[in-house]
């Protein structure tokens, strides 16, 4: 789902461009620099050539640092020095990121309102309305919201974002690799007893950079109060993502566990209801992730959905795909949150009597 949205998103901003009579160049026909990076759009329009990375994230607010990724790759390809870089992004942006985006790293940045406006500008109410719709059927948890609500005033005509000076002095911004060192890390740890350590500080480190500006309080082996048994990590949520917020208050969860299973198997039923003991949503403990090494057994996802249908527990199950995704989106600028919340979609629609 994740990638269909972007599909939606950057069309929509094609026909924003062509509305403003840009040409755009087909992507298959520009050539990769040498970290076979390809911009997502390419358009001239006179002597101006503009590079648009193009972003569509699920929550209204994102961490910035995903921004920083992203235009990090953007300015790896410049065909030339006066051509102009943009990051366009679904969500809301400070005018103070945007400035210091510019100034320091010479990158404009369009977000909700500057699309919204340069919509208004040309009378696209049916691409407004196009636009609305994506934003409001990726809504999460309870919102409901009108997602234009909080527009503000900007340009309406996008070359006015370019008169400005190119110059040699911006910082350069260096491209995100922690993810694919993880994904390496990762792929090297057996599976097994023998792997069970690495597996455990590997997990929480992965973690820390998915999620990181989220979580807080982390606890590894807590003991819980009768001392017979212990979970891996407990964290306390402090929402800045939609997904996370989602977390808070559709599941009445503050708290949330992180189990690490480095079976060499698919997870059997039973480690759900043992993590199951664990979840107390009176506590606002009601969440937990599993991270395994193997596709889950049927058994364990039928488990999974029980404990939500019949006791309101949310457990989630990734295995290493699932990280291993994630952890090449967190590199590229895409949010891991939102592949979170394309799971709970999934999760939850699956859910039968």
């Amino acid at each position: 789902m994740q990638y269909e949205y972007y599909l939606q998103f950057e069309n929509l901003i094609k026909t924003l461009l062509n509305n403003f009579s840009f040409n755009i160049t087909d992507e298959k026909a520009i050539e990769p620099d040498p970290l076979r990076y390809q911009p997502d759009i390419l358009a001239r329009k006179n002597n101006l050539t503009i590079l648009l990375e193009v972003k569509f994230y699920r929550s209204k607010q994102v961490d910035l640092s995903l921004l920083e990724a992203a235009a990090a790759r953007l300015l790896r390809y410049a065909p030339n020095n006066l051509t102009k870089h943009v990051l366009v992004v679904s969500n809301y942006i400070s005018n103070k990121f945007k400035e210091h985006f510019l100034n320091v790293f010479n990158i404009i940045v369009w977000d909700r309102s500057n699309i919204v406006n340069f919509f208004k500008s040309i009378g696209g109410d049916q691409h407004l309305e196009s636009f609305r719709q994506l934003l409001t059927n990726t809504q999460q948890g309870t919102n409901t919201e009108n997602p234009f609500d909080d527009i503000e005033p900007t340009e309406k005509i996008p070359e006015k974002y370019f008169s400005f000076n190119s110059s040699s002095s911006f910082k350069e911004l260096k491209i995100a690799t922690q993810g694919s060192f993880l994904v390496k890390k990762l792929n090297n740890i057996p599976r097994g007893k023998k792997g069970w350590s690495a597996f455990e500080s590997t997990s929480e480190t992965i973690l820390k950079y998915l999620f990181g500006s989220n979580l807080a309080v982390w606890q590894k082996q807590k003991r819980t109060d009768d001392e017979l048994s212990r979970f891996d990590m407990i964290c306390r949520i402090v929402p800045q993502d939609d997904f996370w917020k989602t977390i808070v208050n559709s599941f009445n969860s503050r708290y949330i566990l992180f189990e690490y299973k480095n079976y060499s198997t698919s997870l059997p039923q039973s480690q759900i209801y043992s993590t199951e003991r664990y979840l107390f949503p009176k506590a606002l403990r009601s969440v937990a992730f599993i991270l395994c090494r193997i596709t889950p057994s049927s058994h364990a996802i039928t488990a999974a959905k029980g404990a939500l249908r019949e006791h309101g527990k949310l457990i989630l199950l990734l295995d290493d795909t699932d990280i291993k995704t994630m952890l090449e989106n967190r590199d590229q600028g895409i949010s891991p949150n939102d592949y979170l919340s394309d799971k709970l979609d999934e999760f939850l629609m699956s859910l039968s009597r």
